[in-house]
């Protein structure tokens, strides 16, 4: 483990395999905790008791939400790449299953960094005629942390999957429910359910009671043709707030929660032709003043 820092911002980062090594979530730049201005706290762990849940905890990303690579191609007893992780076996015929743990052959990870900047450079070895390199470089600046990707497909098929990031936010530890809201600058398209209110003009999200039920999943279109996106998580009695701003078009926003952690998931489409490159980043941007 070690620490990104700015002059407002305290990040503590893992280095690739370090702790996490399951087949999820991508090895390279975890984020375990981010402490503002030294005394408020952004992160939690998924699990909410002993061995439950996936392993994921702060700001994690994760490849393939719909399309793994080559796993369907791949016979019984074969193996398929997964990006951020490494070459895994393809156990029997039965569907893809993120919460399945693959025995796992691991991408070489090189590390370069400061006190200010993580560079994770994964190099993937050929695999059913896919091979790709991932360059993640995370950086922090006052308020703000970036993680900005570069993925190159140096294979022989073309890319096509997702990502995005799956992060197990919780402020200041307090539990999920009322005194906090989501927002973005659009209208949310989907229904009213029983943890959440939508405020008028669907921009946003307010909690109706003093705890979030057990588990709960959100999802919507965001703008076609959009080329950004962004989202607000704040706990208004406090002013303690976090947002994540994108550079790409939405594939569509998400949001996961239990009761003491929730997630806001902006996915992108990555469709990446052999000799070719993707380029993004998401800006997180951590604050605390006079609540909305």
């Amino acid at each position: 483990m070690f620490e990104l820092r700015s002059d407002r911002l305290r990040v503590a980062m893992e280095g690739a395999g370090e702790e996490y090594r399951r087949s999820r979530f991508d090895w390279s730049g975890i984020a375990r905790q981010v402490i503002l201005d030294g005394r408020h706290s952004f992160c939690a762990p998924e699990a909410y008791a002993p061995g439950s849940g996936s392993g994921g905890e702060g700001l994690m990303s994760e490849f393939g939400r719909h399309r793994q690579l080559g796993y369907a191609s791949a016979p019984a007893g074969g193996e398929f790449a997964r990006p951020g992780i490494g070459i895994l076996a393809k156990e029997d015929d039965r569907p893809f299953n993120c919460f399945r743990d693959y025995a796992t052959r691991p991408f070489r990870v090189r590390l370069e960094r400061d006190s200010a900047r993580a560079l994770y450079i994964s190099e993937a070895e050929p695999c059913g005629g896919y091979a790709f390199r991932e360059e993640k470089e995370v950086s922090v600046r006052d308020n703000a942390l970036a993680f900005r990707v570069r993925f190159i497909n140096v294979g022989e098929r073309a890319i096509e999957t997702e990502e995005y990031a799956h992060n197990f936010l919780c402020i200041d530890g307090r539990p999920i429910g009322e005194g906090y809201g989501l927002s973005v600058d659009y209208a949310m398209g989907f229904s009213p359910t029983p943890p959440v209110a939508l405020s008028a003009d669907r921009t946003a999200l307010r909690f109706t009671g003093p705890n979030a039920p057990p588990g709960f999943y959100l999802q919507t279109a965001a703008p076609a043709g959009a080329a950004s996106h962004r989202w607000t998580l704040a706990h208004r009695p406090s002013g303690v707030r976090v947002s994540e701003e994108d550079d790409f078009e939405p594939l569509y926003f998400a949001i996961w929660g239990v009761r003491h952690v929730i997630s806001p998931e902006v996915l992108i489409s990555l469709e990446i032709p052999p000799g070719e490159s993707r380029t993004w980043t998401r800006t997180y941007r951590f604050d605390s003043g006079v609540g909305e």
